[in-house]
């Protein structure tokens, strides 16, 4: 049947038809390209890309957070990647998934939600990303007027109980659920309607129906099967201590166990001081005691296991405590050591041999125990250890000492501070030597590398992967241990028992300049606030980059800015980047360091 033509309303002439289609193609692309909102973003310390989205309406932003899988580049410089997560919408988070390439500035993909499909379109500005998503393209069309078919229904509308009002995808580990499966209309659960009631552990359904169902794991499918929970899941990660607290069961604690607002309040008082709210009030000497209740309050917050042994809380001071210089003008303030276990501080501290070797040659007397932190020779050189075993090391703060001992050019000229590196200087005493040379140079210059946290964070553990329910793609599953959103308590507690005491003892000595945090992380969980009252008359720098972090081009150019702030601070050093002067570990002549007048030459 042809459309009926519109009546007239007026006695104009009617426009000519080309004009008519001009005006209804250009309100079509408008409409294309009206955002459906726009986010704002960076990458963190775990490369994990966070940040906040907003509707065009100018409502209130809330928050988004999605894993990221980067492919290699490209033969243009283009490379792809795959975000999975979530934002919160109406309340509740709702799953997200994008594909997006990345060539030069720009950026553009397309992207799936749980409200519908888009696009996205974009740009890289330094190290935020700014994202905007936008209607999907209507599909070709014989008729102007054919309009695109609505999306079909889903296949499945999850049921809801009178429990809970709040639902997402997926659930997070160990949520209390109600499931049925499609064409279960027999189900014998005791649940509302018949559903089954379980518990999600690790991506499966375990069975918590008395006489029903009890124990075996079931293959579960959040997109498909039909579900709600149980009871209402747990609130967002905590950003505070008194959030976290009444987290007690997530953490593997019982009902007694002392919230960490108290614990803060209890630890301080057991050391003559008064703490308000997430704050101990004023200063104090940074004595053992001081650190061994941050080291205690920092275990009660963590499931048994994951709170590192107070021994190594004190071999991280001892090694700290070495190489301290005699006046500290400038402190690098980095997060956490890796955690090490307890077996490995013993099996792998450094070989009797290794200690005659460098006693012998460099002078050293420090610390011979092992834990994966910079300081220690032995961490990522397996050659110095007892074991002999492989350790992977911290190669980026490697370079990151050795600029602050340098004068880097800026701009940063690639591979100059790689003689730290295994490939830039392959002979094991040359490298050791090298090493050593950086660490005195930073003591000769006033240069502190510290950590905010006492105990060591970062857990080793076998990567998890998981394939996506709505694209079949493949993504790594974040860690687990310990749980992400302890970290800010724990540097919290680490900063207010001990780590602000430490700093404001510096800085009464009068030749602090310059606090430099190191990591977003840092700087978001202590506060501006909290690190100039520490810092008294210093400079509280901007924050950088944590030298492991994933950044777009790398960490080039943060070497130039930690070395022009320990330049301006300490004074421009002329023999920083020499070749080290001490003898090697070994009888055979050493090879010539590649300093960063070598690479220089060679990159020419």
């Amino acid at each position: 049947m042809p459309k009926p033509k519109p009546k007239k309303t007026s006695s104009a002439p009617a426009a000519p038809e080309p004009t008519r289609r001009s005006a209804r193609a250009a309100e079509a692309s408008a409409a294309a390209n009206a955002p459906l909102c726009a986010l704002a973003g960076a990458l963190d310390e775990e490369g994990n890309f966070v940040g906040t989205w907003s509707l065009p309406d100018g409502s209130d932003p809330a928050e988004f957070s999605y894993e990221v899988e980067t492919a290699p580049f490209d033969d243009d410089g283009s490379f792809t990647l795959t975000l999975a997560g979530a934002f919160v919408f109406g309340g509740a988070p709702r799953r997200d998934e994008m594909a997006l390439t990345v060539r030069g500035a720009a950026i553009s993909g397309l992207g799936r939600s749980e409200i519908g499909d888009y696009r996205v379109a974009g740009a890289v500005e330094g190290d935020a990303w700014r994202l905007q998503k936008l209607p999907p393209l209507p599909k070709a069309s014989d008729s102007e007027d054919d309009a695109p078919p609505p999306p079909p229904p889903p296949k499945h509308k999850p049921r809801r109980s009178s429990t809970t009002d709040v639902r997402e995808l997926p659930p997070p580990d160990g949520a209390k659920l109600f499931v049925r499966w499609k064409g279960d209309d027999g189900a014998l659960g005791s649940g509302p309607d018949g559903y089954y009631r379980c518990t999600l552990v690790d991506g499966d359904v375990v069975g918590a129906d008395p006489g029903i169902w009890e124990g075996d794991p079931v293959a579960f499918d959040p997109a498909r099967d039909d579900w709600c929970y149980a009871e209402n899941p747990t609130a967002p990660p905590p950003s505070s201590l008194a959030a976290a607290a009444e987290e007690p069961a997530r953490r593997g604690r019982g009902p007694d166990e002392v919230p960490l607002v108290r614990a803060l309040s209890d630890a301080a008082a057991l050391n003559g001081l008064h703490a308000d709210g997430e704050r101990v009030v004023g200063f104090a000497a940074p004595t053992e005691a001081l650190l061994k209740a941050a080291h205690g309050a920092c275990c009660a917050a963590l499931s048994d296991g994951d709170g590192e042994a107070w021994e190594n809380v004190k071999l991280a001071r001892s090694y700290y405590d070495h190489w301290r210089p005699e006046t500290v003008k400038v402190i690098l303030l980095a997060e956490s050591h890796v955690y090490t276990a307890p077996e490995d501080r013993v099996s792998k501290r450094l070989s009797p041999a290794a200690i005659a070797a460098l006693r012998k040659d460099h002078g050293y007397d420090g610390p011979a125990g092992y834990l994966q932190l910079v300081h220690c020779l032995g961490y990522g050189e397996p050659q110095l250890v007892s074991d002999g075993q492989g350790n992977k090391g911290t190669p980026q703060f490697w370079q990151l000492l050795a600029a602050a001992g340098r004068d880097v050019p800026d701009p940063w000229v690639k591979d100059s501070l790689n003689d730290v590196l295994q490939n830039g200087t392959p002979r094991l005493a040359d490298r050791i030597a090298t090493k050593l040379q950086v660490l005195k140079r930073l003591k000769e210059r006033g240069v502190w590398l510290l950590d905010t946290c006492v105990v060591g964070w970062y857990i080793q553990q076998e990567a998890k992967y998981k394939r996506s329910a709505s694209t079949g793609e493949v993504h790594r599953v974040a860690k687990q241990r310990p749980p992400k959103r302890l970290k800010r308590p724990a540097l919290l507690l680490s900063w207010e028992l001990y780590m602000k005491h430490v700093i404001r003892q510096v800085a009464d000595e009068g030749a602090l300049e310059c606090l430099v945090p190191l990591g977003k992380e840092v700087w978001n969980a202590v506060g501006v606030d909290r690190f100039r009252a520490a810092a008294g008359a210093a400079r509280v720098a901007d924050p950088l980059p944590a030298p492991n972090a994933w950044l777009q081009g790398g960490y080039g150019p943060y070497f130039s800015i930690v070395s022009r702030i320990c330049r301006e601070v300490c004074g421009a050093d002329a023999d920083a980047t020499a070749a080290p002067a001490d003898a090697p570990l070994d009888a055979p002549e050493a090879a010539a360091l590649v300093t960063p007048e070598k690479a220089r030459a060679a990159g020419d």
